[in-house]
């Protein structure tokens, strides 16, 4: 059972995702391709599985609206509120969105 990040191609579990880490995916992305990095954070705990994609990740499928549990509600609901769900995030919503996913596990 893990927590992981996904910047682009560079991928940690969520205890080395510092934001020194994540600062450089994200800047090093946008200078070699001029746009934001997909971002995959993957959570796969006893009490909650979840998977979140950044809005410029390409897309494949639909299917329905899951049912979150509270742990995932709790993950989703920081994840849009730090503005991940659209496409004019920052590294620094990020960074915040990686530190606050460590305090809930």
């Amino acid at each position: 059972m893990a927590v992981r990040i996904k910047i682009g191609e560079s991928e940690r579990d969520l205890d080395s995702a510092d934001p020194q880490w994540v600062n450089e995916q994200v800047r090093g992305y946008e200078r070699s391709h001029g746009s934001l990095p997909c971002v995959r954070v993957t959570v796969d705990q006893a009490q909650a599985h979840i998977t979140l994609i950044s809005a410029n990740c390409p897309r494949s499928g639909g299917g329905g609206v899951p049912q979150w549990n509270r742990p995932e509600s709790e993950v989703l609901d920081l994840w849009k509120r730090l503005h991940l769900d659209g496409s004019t995030w920052t590294h620094g919503n990020l960074v915040a969105f990686v530190q606050q996913l460590g305090r809930l596990f």
